[in-house]
């Protein structure tokens, strides 16, 4: 009678222990679950470049200022410094020069490593891009450079297995509006200098038309 009288206490106490290590189960499966998520997920998510540009100097709103010239330029607008402006007058005694210049390097992981690399999973990079953006502002009068400005943007990005990250167009991108905004800057801290030379211009123009 006593050992009947057990069986189901020791049964429900079975039932109760396994009840409670099903959820303690459950419950890590959810935590490892939600942990993997996030891990993938900021694997997934692209950073954007790192970017570094030279000279280093801090973008001024353009607008109230702006050299004027015959431009020497036929690339995208966007890109040319708007401190330069084309003067419609003929014969004006100065040419503004505009060049640029974007070279690419591209590093890879042998394709063999990232297979065996555990860390892959998690967003570890397989590879690099990196793009050089130079640019060079040129102000000539009668064939002579009165004044050159210039500026260099350096950008890198890591690829991972889940992503590649920005284009290497919206990276060029990204350098040549820097450069463009760097060599403003220089040019908007000259501005007194600069003005001087538009105004002497535009004197010695005047005498030579009297």
């Amino acid at each position: 009678m006593l050992l009947a009288d057990i069986k189901p206490l020791l049964f429900r106490l079975f039932t109760i222990y396994a009840q409670g290590l099903n959820m303690i189960i459950i419950r890590i499966a959810f935590l490892v679950s939600c942990l993997s998520a996030v891990i993938l997920l900021s694997g997934c998510t692209p950073s954007p470049p790192n970017m570094v540009t030279t000279p280093d100097i801090a973008v001024i709103p353009t607008g109230d200022f702006s050299l004027g010239g015959e431009i020497d330029y036929d690339g995208n607008k966007e890109y040319l410094p708007r401190t330069v402006t084309a003067d419609a007058s003929l014969g004006h005694p100065l040419i503004l020069r505009y060049r640029y210049e974007v070279t690419y390097g591209r590093d890879s992981v042998p394709s063999a490593i990232p297979a065996l690399n555990p860390l892959t999973i998690v967003g570890f990079p397989i590879g690099a891009d990196t793009v050089v953006v130079t640019g060079k502002l040129e102000i000539l009068k009668g064939g002579s450079v009165v004044k050159t400005y210039s500026a260099v943007c350096m950008l890198d990005k890591t690829r991972t297995a889940f992503s590649e990250g920005e284009t290497l167009s919206e990276i060029r991108r990204r350098g040549l509006l820097a450069v463009r905004d760097s060599i403003e800057a220089q040019m908007y801290a000259d501005q007194d200098m600069l003005r001087d030379i538009d105004k002497q211009l535009t004197d010695n123009k005047k005498v030579g038309k009297a």
